[in-house]
């Protein structure tokens, strides 16, 4: 079976991979507007009169933040540090945020509270940039935001490989995927989630059945607001999971303003759209859509596909639609979707059949599909939000190969059909009590299928089917975990997470402690 892409054909695409965005040129008189809204880190409601401030060349600019928690920042086009404070609350800086002219800066800040002591003031170093924020996981967690993608060597706003300069992090012997090691742990223990929810693999070319990389991430940095990597102590929401956690959120489009982008290159080519839908809405949507191909980096001599001559090829679009609805909450439409293909195709005509590997055909098919709705609402005490998620996901892979007849006609020596859609469901409650004390509980559920053919021919040339099955099973997840913070320096992380899997009828419990 040849399954062949070179590694200097991955390295290329990292190289040239069209998912960036244009970096704004520092110029006397050019202006671009920082936006975003700040809330509160456990309760995800909005903070009104916290201080925004805003530094880019040497010039100083700010803003209070509106009743909903919205701010905008006029300044100018460059590195940019943005500083917001708020009393009661821990003051957050994002540091060298690119500010460029053809697009605008929109971020979500995520404050949280001090516990206020009567007691002498020390000044101390704050936490680590990419810090998590998730304020239930103790250690071994960072988030990352689309900003920071152009501060890791490599990264070329694939998620996977801009994690790959942290402690116990190490990425595969290949240049071929970018499934990471975590801590000596098989690629395969990693969770994706996205939006809430438990998603299959987001990678095109993944790297087999049960495998969390690929050659390239379908969601690129671009599209994401944040994500947030886990590599061990995972709170207690977490689940299925035994090497790392990946949890990506897709970032809501420009609700003020219409932006366009569009890049091409040798590789394929990138558009995107984002915007309001009417001046009278807040509502917006964002959509992200790219072509890679190697067909012409193959017909330059500039890679090597081996016996390939349907050169790799991807295609995948993401879009999200968020619509805010006052009091009842906000609504998120999200999509994903990547196809993957490559393979080789014999020539129809005998007469160039001259070796036994000229009417040699193969083929690789893989396809990634993700539909959902989120809907989050916090209630009037401004002390309580429910997040809830559905989503429809499906995932397959099909491959095959064999050789052709006189007639042209493929003789299946090899194939492999998996398919795998599931409806998946995501819960969650968070209750703030006070400064000192929160809860969190959740539930998870996953409505899971299974296609699976595995075909091939013996040494005697006799089919020999190796698996033709389908299956029907479910996973449940239940969490609850509980935050005490004792001081600003101390504070305890506790939960408990039971899964129970519907086809072994198994249930384990896990307790979790920071």
């Amino acid at each position: 079976m040849y399954r062949v892409y070179h590694s200097s054909c991955i390295l290329l695409l990292l190289l040239l991979i069209l998912s960036g965005r244009s970096a704004g040129l520092s110029a006397q008189g050019l202006t671009q507007v920082i936006k975003g809204i700040v809330v509160d880190r456990e309760t995800g409601i909005p903070l009104s009169g916290a201080n925004v401030s805003v530094s880019c060349q040497g010039n100083l600019t700010g803003s209070i933040t509106a009743l909903d928690g919205s701010f905008s920042v006029l300044t100018g086009v460059g590195r940019a540090i943005v500083k917001v404070s708020y009393i009661g609350y821990e003051e957050t800086t994002f540091m060298d945020i690119l500010v460029g002219t053809g697009k605008e800066i929109d971020l979500v800040i995520e404050m949280k509270e001090k516990v206020v002591e009567t007691k002498e003031v020390v000044v101390t170093t704050g936490r680590s940039r990419y810090s998590s924020l998730n304020s239930m996981a103790t250690v071994s967690a960072t988030t990352l935001r689309s900003a920071d993608a152009l501060r890791f060597a490599g990264g070329h706003y694939d998620p996977s490989r801009m994690i790959n300069s942290f402690a116990g992090v190490s990425t595969a012997n290949s240049d071929e995927t970018n499934e990471v090691i975590i801590r000596g742990n098989s690629p395969r223990g990693v969770l994706w989630r996205l939006e809430g929810i438990e998603i299959p693999n987001p990678n095109h070319f993944s790297t087999g059945q049960g495998g969390s990389g690929g050659a390239y991430s379908v969601a690129s940095s671009n599209v994401l607001t944040s994500f947030g990597f886990y590599t061990g102590a995972f709170p207690a929401e977490f689940g299925n999971a035994l090497s790392g956690v990946m949890d990506m959120d897709l970032r809501k489009g420009n609700n003020e303003r219409r932006e366009y982008a569009f890049q091409t290159g040798m590789l394929g080519a990138e558009v995107s759209a984002e915007g309001p839908f009417s001046g009278k809405s807040s509502a917006s949507y964002l959509i992200n859509a790219r072509y890679v191909n190697f067909g012409i980096l193959s017909s330059f001599n500039l890679i090597d596909l081996g016996m390939l001559n349907i050169p790799p090829n991807t295609s995948d679009i993401v879009s999200n639609i968020n619509i805010p609805a006052g009091k009842a909450g906000t609504f998120n439409f999200f999509t994903l979707y990547g196809i993957s293909r490559s393979g080789r195709r014999a020539p129809h005509d005998t007469s160039l059949w001259q070796s036994p590997s000229d009417n040699y055909e193969e083929s690789d098919h893989e396809d990634l599909f993700i539909i959902g709705l989120k809907h989050f609402t916090p209630l009037s005490d401004n002390k309580t939000y429910f997040r809830t998620t559905i989503a429809y996901t499906y995932q397959s892979e099909i491959y095959s190969e064999g050789n052709l007849d006189s007639s042209f006609y493929r003789h299946v020596t090899y194939k492999h059909d998996y398919r795998y859609p599931a409806f998946r469901g995501s819960f969650s409650m968070n209750h703030k009590f006070n400064a000192i004390h929160s809860l969190k509980v959740g539930m998870n559920y996953n409505q899971l299928y299974g296609n699976m053919l595995y075909f091939r021919l013996n040494s005697e040339n006799l089919p020999d089917t190796i698996v033709n099955s389908r299956a029907v099973t479910s996973l449940t997840q239940i969490y609850s975990q509980w935050k005490y913070k004792v001081s600003n320096r101390l504070e305890f992380n506790s939960g408990v997470h039971a899964m129970h899997f519907g086809l072994s009828g198994e249930w384990s419990l896990e307790p979790r402690l920071g």
